[in-house]
């Protein structure tokens, strides 16, 4: 979803539109690593501190996902995934057209190790590029013609009004409690120029044509996400809170709205890729999912073979 910022008193020009894509993309392959278990209530803000995995340091996130080096990976290889289902990096043109000019300043928030902002800054190399994240460890080791720094969109980005000429974040449906929506899309809107546009990406986290496996691992997961405050339908919801927002500002203009569903297992090697991230980032929660499902290791793991060829079966997508 993208919209231009503008001061001036412009009503909001809507237009939406949807697609499907079964798009193919390179052959790619992801690691994981085993996690060791602790007990965590599904209701507690925080989450359980593993030996070989990680977590957010901030007390007060709400993100479902670990933030080691094994997580930075998957999002890596998710990136690509992305990549190739929307076909570039930029999905806004009028936002392409902002890159080329020299000294255009780009935001990403939620960058992670600044996978997207490396491969947009390669391609558009005369911009300036800035990133924030709430995973400072992952920060200190990414590419350092890139400006990363800490900072938590929920309450406050670090840096000044009117800074940037393109604003982008993505996929943080995890860590983005339902009710902060609106007042971190009007964030965006400070700390975004006159004539800016900001790009939003969100994901539902319920995967839609599933079979009766599937529906047990996203009936729980999104029961979790749902104690803990989150959107499982983000993706969809996403419109809305941009409509909320325009409705209390006149800097909203010229509002985008695209739906890409992406195939799980099927549809070539694009839904193969997605499946293994799926996988992964399954596997990433494993330690207080099993919990959940009221199932052990072993048999959680039985289940996802089984619903990772479930998909393909059932030709499962998200949006």
């Amino acid at each position: 979803m993208g919209a231009q910022i503008s001061r001036l008193p412009k009503s909001a020009n809507i237009l939406e539109t949807e697609q499907k894509t079964t798009a193919t993309s390179d052959t790619c392959s992801i690691s994981t690593n085993e996690s060791v278990a602790k007990t965590w209530n599904p209701n507690s803000p925080s989450l359980p501190k593993q030996d070989q995995r990680e977590y957010h340091a901030v007390e007060t996130s709400s993100y479902v996902l670990p933030s080691d080096q094994t997580e930075q990976n998957r999002l890596r290889f998710q990136h690509i995934m992305l990549l190739h289902a929307f076909k570039q990096s930029v999905i806004c043109p009028a936002a392409r057209e902002v890159l080329k000019a020299s000294g255009s300043k780009v935001l990403d928030v939620g960058c992670a190790q600044g996978f997207w902002l490396d491969d947009v800054s390669n391609e558009y190399p005369n911009a300036e590029y800035y990133g924030v994240d709430i995973a400072e460890d992952a920060l200190a080791i990414a590419d350092p013609k890139l400006t990363l720094t800490f900072g938590n969109v929920i309450e406050g980005l670090p840096y000044g009004d009117n800074t940037f000429d393109y604003v982008h974040q993505r996929l943080l449906v995890f860590g983005m409690p339902k009710d902060k929506y609106e007042s971190s899309i009007a964030e965006l809107i400070r700390v975004a120029k006159h004539d800016a546009w900001i790009e939003l990406v969100e994901v539902d986290a319920v995967s839609y044509s599933v079979g009766p496996t599937n529906a047990l691992f996203d009936k729980n997961f999104n029961l979790a996400m749902t104690q803990r405050g989150l959107d499982v339908y983000a993706g969809t919801n996403l419109i809305y809170y941009v409509k909320q927002v325009a409705q209390k500002t006149s800097k909203i203009s010229h509002i985008k709205r695209e739906v890409v569903s992406i195939p799980m297992n099927w549809g070539g090697s694009l839904g193969k890729a997605h499946a293994l991230d799926i996988k992964a980032a399954t596997l990433a929660v494993e330690d207080w999912l099993h919990r959940v499902m009221g199932v052990e290791r072993e048999e959680y793991r039985r289940l996802l073979d089984i619903a990772t060829e479930e998909t393909g079966t059932y030709k499962s997508f998200k949006n």
